[in-house]
């Protein structure tokens, strides 16, 4: 029976689920949330129970009551819980990592992680190789722009969640988003639908995720500060309406006046009964609610007392029942997407190489007893040089055939160094941006069209940048612009690239 262990770590507990997977179904058997802060706040309704446990984890892991480790605080529940050694999923919040939607030129599938990171190191500001990085492809159409939504782990928050890991005796496997996770879990209740646009509402303590759903894919994430209280506090649904309102126009911006369709709140119908009725009232459109304890089999022991606000857990839940699933999590830090590697040619090399040398010996042997086989069986031999002599001739064409191909490919603009050596000349962003840029090939060569602000000392070198590289610019227009702040001037010009260049 294999054991599967996920858990989040929030600004002052950290909640742990330990699930089992029994005959392809996960069982959970433990959810527990642990004070994890400076002082740790005391447990809240159910999570008596859990503080108990932290209690004796602590005075076992040797850890004063004033700073209490999140490492040792989790060392000591899975000691409590009889749990040794295991790989662990470890959900991040929203606001723990970096957000952009990017627009990239249309590319296939395999060509888009490249693009996308490239790309990243130009919208993310202090990005660089140690950052991790995934990213949620918003189109599928490999002939248009593709939007991408694009998300970066600072390589301290990774480190600090290795290092409670290993303290804790766990093996990072996977890193996931905690809104990603919840709304893969409302996924599969079968309540959105991918033909909507589904607003999912998911409260915690002190915050809320806020994630728009359409096309089986999250498309917009954020998460709104909420004081501290109870679900049904008026002053918190006050603010929380306020932050959906907000998160409804943020929406409608990004997805070029696209209105969403619904909103899904995700908890218990009881709990959330007045947040339920106070956004029916507030918005005309409809209201559901997803308790995410209708998706998840609970233990024995654990099905006589259930965990209390289960909304808390459903990014943890989902996490696990994405783990055992077969499609990889929507964001995954520790693997995120990737260009595909070549198709492995060994087993053609190995066939050819056995087929080859099986050739050889029987020709050896056909040769050792032709020597006293008489004209007759050398005529034969003869024809059959013969035969082979026209497998030479087919195999000529061939190669030519191939070589014609070769030239044609050689001849072919590769748009990644062009990209390259525009990037490596184009002034610094300070001095100057790209509002648009389009890429054409023509059998007289390329062409780059670029549009964007700078400075009025950067227009010349924005020019002169890439005639460095063999190519020829042409400057469509120019003029002062005052409608960005820190550039005076717009301009557009084309960047030629000669057939010479192509290669």
């Amino acid at each position: 029976m294999a054991r599967l262990i996920a858990f989040e770590r929030g600004s002052d507990r950290l909640r742990l689920v330990v699930a089992a997977e029994r005959g392809g179904r996960v069982v959970v058997e433990h959810s527990l949330s642990l004070p994890c802060g400076e002082q740790g706040k005391p447990p809240a309704d159910d999570e008596a129970a859990a503080s108990a446990e932290l209690s004796q984890a602590g005075s076992a892991g040797g850890e004063t009551a004033g700073e209490p480790k999140c490492g040792k605080v989790l060392a000591g529940a899975l000691a409590e819980l009889g749990i040794g050694r295991h790989e662990a999923i470890v959900v991040v919040g929203r606001d723990q990592v970096e957000l952009r939607q990017m627009s990239l030129p249309p590319s296939p599938d395999d060509e888009l992680p490249e693009l996308v990171r490239f790309q990243a190191a130009r919208e993310f500001h202090q990005f660089d190789e140690n950052w991790l990085f995934d990213y949620i492809p918003l189109n599928d159409d490999p002939l248009q722009p593709r939007e991408v939504l694009a998300a970066a782990l600072a390589p301290a928050t990774a480190a600090e969640l290795r290092a409670t890991c290993e303290a804790a005796g766990l093996e990072l496997k996977r890193l996931v988003l905690r809104p990603c996770a919840a709304a893969s879990l409302v996924q599969r209740s079968g309540l959105l639908d991918d033909a909507k646009l589904t607003l999912i509402i998911d409260p915690a303590e002190e915050s809320a995720d806020l994630t728009a759903w359409t096309d089986g894919r999250a498309v917009f994430m954020r998460t709104a500060r909420l004081p501290a209280g109870e679900t049904g506090d008026e002053d918190r649904q006050f603010v929380l309406i306020g932050e959906i309102r907000r998160t409804l126009a943020a929406v409608q911006n990004q997805l070029n006046g696209r209105r969403v369709e619904s909103l899904l709140v995700v908890g218990s119908s009881a709990d959330h009964a007045g947040l339920i009725r106070a956004l029916s009232e507030s918005f005309d459109v409809p209201v559901a609610v997803f308790d995410p304890q209708s998706q998840v089999e609970f233990s024995a022991r654990l099905k006589q007392r259930p965990p209390g606000h289960p909304e808390h857990y459903a990014a943890l839940w989902g996490a696990l029942a994405d783990e055992l699933g077969a499609g990889r999590p929507a964001l995954d830090f520790l693997h995120p997407r990737r260009r595909p590697p070549p198709p492995s040619r060994r087993r053609q090399y190995i066939l050819a190489g056995s087929a080859l040398c099986l050739i050889l010996f029987g020709w050896f042997v056909f040769q050792r007893l032709q020597r006293n086989w008489l004209e007759s069986e050398l005529a034969e031999l003869n024809a059959q040089l013969k035969a082979v002599g026209v497998q030479v001739e087919r195999a000529q064409k061939l190669d030519a055939k191939v070589r014609e191909i070769e030239k044609w490919a050689s001849e072919d603009i590769v748009w990644l160094d062009e990209l390259h050596r525009l990037s490596a000349t184009f002034p610094a962003a300070k001095e100057a941006m790209l509002r648009q840029m389009s890429m054409a090939a023509g059998p007289r060569g390329g062409e780059i069209k670029i549009e964007g602000f700078a400075q009025a000392d950067a227009i010349a070198r924005l020019h002169e940048g890439p005639r460095e590289g063999g190519h020829r610019v042409v400057e469509k227009d120019s003029a002062k612009d005052s409608s960005q702040k820190y550039y005076d001037w717009k301009f557009s010009a084309s960047v030629l690239v000669s057939p010479e260049q192509k290669k």
